[in-house]
């Protein structure tokens, strides 16, 4: 039975008249079969229902014919039924495996002797006879064919006929750049006036390789009133567990998950830092506030597959050649028809090599109404030739849900998510950034860290970081990631990672990656021996080697940018300085507990420490306060002074001296309340001296080389811990 049905695509009615017996009972026969062969495939089929349309449901998913008469309602219920997604997933697949083992099994079967022998016969060519008698027969069905064809296709038998809408006529034509910023403007929000929750379904396609691409079924779920609460998942088109998930039901939480083949998408090469497994999607409950939850939203609808209709939008809104082509109906929606040359988002950037040859005519179908796309298609091929046509986004469905009922099934967590894995509520932690959820706070590095990098074998220069002079264009914020998850303290941490973030754009530089990319395409960048790749998706990958060490190598992926941007952007690296913290800093997070005017008082006496110019002297006296465990001192005279003869009440003075290669020398002495001095320590170009006077001590710290002393050196130290301290408090306390 199997096999007729697999093979042969017998539905279950005709099933039935062959073997006897009725339509339930070959569905029953057929489910039992797949059944049997689920656990050689690793996709069991699931037993558990939420209600009473899940047994109906999957009996329609058993049957092609019923699944596509009911294909709207199957529809409906699966966007509610994590328990039935999972089985139209599991069958779906098994259905697959099952029709390859049958195929591969009988292909090596040969027919019986005796079954040769009679289709032989029957097909060896046999006396001439009179065709008249069907020639008869075949005229009838000729004739109403050719009548069909008269009716159906144009040109035939006089000029097509087409229905206009009197209200077509009327509706006057909405200038295209106007229009093209409307549908911008609509692109990542629920549209106006509509009550309840808005939901939407877009059909659409997405590489998740180089070679490798899948049709995406793309669905949201977004209370206009309260944009925090949200639902975003992306799945194949045929079903299955969501490639990407976020869920905003409450005040306080986002859930995320991505799955490891989209996850490059998002994450680029940082992608397997966080995944648990090769098959198995990387999913966390995040703590975040409101404004979090909103920028949350945003950040997904700019990004990978939901930035595709605002790349063909960004890109018609610029383009010289935009033009109306007409209008035309959709559904019950009046749309204008918009054309212009462009290039894919799909494809790779368009001033890469090679670009040209896929370069594409897009049409964009625009709702004369709300100024919301409706759907996109590309053109390729030389004009005027044989051009090849794709849909690459299309709004599908639409409809506002105010049913109380389902308004609470589709933000309900347990019945929407269907992928592998729980959340664990007790685990929940803060972004450090929303556009990368994965990243977590405790892994981010505040921006003053990475400027002291003492490691833990006591000697400066353990790491250099090279930054952009200025934060990118299009960039909103920014995070230093560190995979060790130390936290970053007075003596700095090590960073694996900058991330920048904006709409429709991304910036990673790797500080620890000295893999060359595989690329014809080299060349010379300021200082930079470079290799520039380019991939699907609007990416960019270039590897930077150092043309006079002892500089880093860097990898940097880039999203968004044009070659020449990149280019630009490889150009200005410089060292990462007290002046590259204090000119991006605002794109960071601050730490938690950091009260905002304590961050820009902190700011300006570090903008004020900083701008000295060479040749110039620089004097601070301060006043420092800490806090002592009580102890008990003894009259030993071997014992160790209690916090080696420091008070809780201390003054300081540093002398800086910056010189001619602007290298900073340092003089700092501290006293104690009574006066008296216990710590003095000299900084040098290439040492560092600290000397104890009240227990006669004298160490000294050699730098780990000449360039990476010179870096260290530019930092004003006394300023530097200043706010390293505070900062390392707030993330303590918090």
């Amino acid at each position: 039975m199997l096999a007729l049905h697999l093979l042969l695509g017998y539905d279950l009615l005709r099933i039935a008249t062959i073997a006897g017996g009725d339509v339930s009972q070959q569905r029953a026969t057929i489910e039992q079969a797949i059944r049997n062969v689920a656990p050689a495939s690793g996709q069991a089929l699931t037993d558990r229902t939420t209600g009473e349309e899940c047994l109906p449901t999957r009996a329609a998913l058993i049957d092609p014919p019923t699944r596509a008469r009911r294909e709207s309602a199957l529809r409906l219920h699966l966007s509610s039924c994590a328990a039935c997604r999972s089985f139209a997933f599991s069958w779906d697949e098994n259905i697959r495996d099952a029709e390859h083992a049958l195929r591969s099994t009988l292909r090596e079967r040969t027919l019986p002797t005796e079954l040769i022998t009679r289709l032989v016969a029957v097909i060896r060519p046999k006396a001439r006879r009179d065709l008249r008698p069907l020639l008869r027969v075949l005229l009838i069905p000729t004739a109403v064919l050719a009548l069909l064809a008269a009716l159906i296709l144009p040109g035939i038998g006089g000029n097509p006929v087409t229905v206009v809408d009197n209200r077509d006529i009327d509706a006057p034509i909405v200038e295209p750049r106007q229009l093209v910023e409307q549908a911008i403007a609509a692109a990542d929000s629920a549209p106006l006036g509509g009550s309840g929750v808005w939901y939407a379904q877009w059909e659409t396609m997405w590489y998740l390789g180089p070679e490798t691409y899948a049709p995406i079924r793309a669905e949201a779920w977004i209370d206009p009133r309260k944009p925090e609460r949200h639902r975003l998942q992306i799945t194949h088109s045929d079903g299955g567990a969501p490639y990407e998930f976020q869920l905003s039901s409450v005040r306080d939480r986002l859930y995320y998950a991505v799955e490891p083949r989209y996850s490059e998408t998002i994450y680029g090469h940082l992608a397997a830092i966080g995944l648990r497994g090769d098959d198995e999607p990387y999913l966390q409950a995040l703590a975040m506030d409101v404004p979090q939850l909103t920028q949350a939203l945003g950040a997904r609808l700019s990004s990978g597959v939901w930035g595709v209709d605002n790349f063909y939008l960004q890109q018609a809104a610029e383009a010289d050649d935009l033009r109306t082509l007409g209008r035309q109906r959709d559904g019950d929606r009046l749309v204008q028809i918009l054309s212009f040359d462009g290039v894919s988002p799909l494809g790779i950037p368009a001033d890469a090599p090679g670009a040209t040859a896929q370069r594409v005519t897009v049409l964009l179908a625009i709702d004369s109404e709300d100024g919301r796309l409706r759907s996109a298609t590309e053109l390729s091929g030389p004009p005027g030739g044989t051009q090849v046509s794709r849909q690459t986004w299309r709004l599908v469905a639409e409809e506002w849900i105010n049913s109380a009922q389902q308004i609470d099934t589709a933000f309900s967590l347990r019945s929407s998510w269907n992928g592998i894995g729980d959340f664990n509520e007790r685990q929940a932690e803060a972004a450090a950034i929303v556009d990368l959820p994965l990243l977590p706070a405790r892994q981010s590095v505040y921006p003053s860290a990475p400027l002291f990098n003492y490691d833990e074998g006591n000697q400066y220069g353990s790491q250099q970081l090279y930054v952009p002079a200025d934060a990118p264009p299009g960039i909103t914020r920014a995070a230093f990631y560190s995979n060790t998850g130390r936290i970053p303290g007075v003596w700095g941490a090590e960073v694996d990672a900058l991330v920048y973030a904006g709409p429709g754009r991304r910036l990673i530089i790797d500080f620890n990656n000295n893999n060359v990319l595989r690329s014809d395409d080299r060349l010379m960048v300021g200082p930079w021996r470079a290799a520039l790749l380019a991939g699907r998706g609007q990416r960019y990958t270039i590897s930077l080697r150092e043309a006079a060490p002892p500089t880093p190598a860097l990898r940097i992926e880039a999203v968004g940018y044009t070659r020449a941007e990149l280019l630009a952007i490889v150009e200005s690296l410089r060292p990462y300085t007290l002046n590259s913290f204090l000119g991006q800093e605002e794109l960071f997070a601050a730490p938690v507990g950091l009260d905002p005017a304590v961050r820009r008082l902190l700011g300006d006496a570090l903008r004020a420490e900083a701008s000295f110019s060479e040749g110039q002297a620089y004097r601070e006296r301060s006043a420092i306060f800490w806090r002592h465990k009580p102890q008990t001192e003894t009259a030993d005279p071997f014992a160790p002074l209690a916090y080696r003869g420091a008070s809780e009440a201390q003054a300081s003075e540093t002398w800086l001296h910056r010189s001619a290669d602007s290298v900073i020398h340092s003089f700092t002495s501290y006293r104690n309340q009574r006066n008296e001095e216990f710590y003095r320590s000299f900084r040098g170009a290439q040492s560092y001296w600290f000397y104890y006077p009240r227990l006669d001590r004298l160490s000294h710290i050699a730098y780990g080389s000449a360039l990476f002393s010179a870096y260290y050196q530019r930092i004003p130290w006394e300023a530097l811990k200043l706010l390293n301290n505070v900062v390392f408090s707030m993330q303590k306390r918090a």
